[in-house]
């Protein structure tokens, strides 16, 4: 993709990584990307990354969201959308009160508002399958081009700005939605946690995830587009107020450090991992794989399935299905049924609840865990 200057100050970057991904054909928007860092003011972003356009049109048609993995999944899901809306709640005691949820995806932080009696709730999201899907309080539509007549009490964008190149322009656009005395309502992952996830080594750096945000990060954004950090807020679920001032950059000095030692921490991790694959390709050397995320994506674009032969992937994502990935094809979970083939799980989070899906269809192919 195009070069990037700090999405936050405009200044130079240094790489730290290239992460890479095989595409998925017809669907996939982005080949890899430089993980860098802001030489200016700390900031870790995705550099060489797609544009705003070409990522309104992934998650318009392409997004990983569109299916839950698994039923805790969306439990989890359902249960991270409470808590925010608990918290706003607090601040804003009118139940009259207008209320915009950008990127509102299933729409369970609308609901949690609506059980809370807010009458007035609107969420917007690119993909139009989902908004059809969630009802009539949904609208079709992007960070980057909202065309809505505001003002509103709240905005509120949770697991949003990570996923966002043009930071700025989005937020410039939306700032002026807010009523005089609104508050914005906003989370991303921290970056402080990158080395506790427990995910699949360089899985933080995700075909979707472009932004890496600490505390500090997400202070300076918003103070960028003239907002400060206020009242309620706590680590990275902050809401933010107009200053009515100039709110000076405050230079973010971990961030390169945290992001520095995932990389090498990962870096021993998948070094085990791929010794460890290697082994399980020298005595299952042909399979399926489950699942096309970032992961499989990852490995395919390295050496790990040197080998192997991959005979299908399954995704239950929609989406995917009737896609290939080179000339293997993605297929809908159903297609298990009836081949004998082992199938690779390639996640660590939801192995164990994908392995009962397969035997709850009835299927006894043999299953293979990724070994971390």
């Amino acid at each position: 993709g195009p070069r990037r200057t700090c999405p936050i100050c405009g200044g130079a970057s240094e790489k730290l990584y290239e992460q890479r991904f095989a595409m998925i054909q017809e669907l996939s928007v982005c080949a890899g990307y430089d993980v860098s860092v802001c030489l200016r003011c700390g900031f870790g972003y995705a550099d060489r990354c797609p544009t705003q356009r070409d990522l309104d049109r992934y998650y318009a048609i392409a997004s990983k969201y569109e299916v839950p993995i698994g039923p805790s999944a969306a439990a989890c899901d359902h249960a991270r959308q409470v808590h925010p809306a608990q918290r706003l709640s607090e601040l804003l005691p009118q139940r009259h009160a207008r209320v915009l949820e950008i990127g509102c995806g299933s729409g369970a932080f609308l609901e949690a508002m609506g059980a809370l009696g807010y009458i007035d709730v609107i969420g917007v999201d690119p993909s139009p399958s989902r908004c059809r899907s969630a009802g009539p309080r949904r609208l079709e539509g992007c960070l980057s081009d909202l065309r809505l007549a505001g003002p509103f009490d709240a905005i509120v964008m949770l697991q949003v700005l990570e996923h966002v190149r043009d930071l700025q322009e989005s937020l410039r656009s939306t700032v002026p939605l807010l009523a005089d005395g609104g508050v914005m309502l906003v989370e991303s992952p921290d970056i402080q946690v990158f080395m506790h996830s427990g995910l699949f080594p360089f899985q933080e750096f995700s075909v979707e995830h472009i932004n890496y945000f600490s505390p500090d990060a997400l202070d300076n954004l918003m103070g960028s587009v003239g907002l400060v950090r206020g009242e309620g807020s706590a680590g990275m679920l902050a809401f933010f107020h107009r200053s009515g001032r100039d709110v000076s950059i405050m230079p973010d000095r971990a961030s390169k450090q945290v992001l520095a030692q995932y990389i090498e921490q990962s870096k021993e991790r998948e070094h085990v991992f791929l010794a460890r694959f290697a082994e399980i390709i020298g005595t299952t050397p042909k399979f399926v794989v489950w699942g096309v995320g970032t992961q499989t994506l990852h490995l395919l674009a390295s050496s790990a399935f040197r080998g192997a032969e991959i005979v299908a992937f399954i995704d239950s994502n929609p989406r995917y299905q009737g896609a290939q990935i080179g000339a293997v094809p993605v297929l809908a979970p159903d297609a298990l049924r009836g081949r004998t083939d082992p199938v690779l799980i390639c996640s660590l989070s939801y192995g164990g609840e994908i392995e009962a899906g397969i035997r709850a269809m009835g299927c006894e192919n043999p299953v293979l865990h990724v070994p971390l």
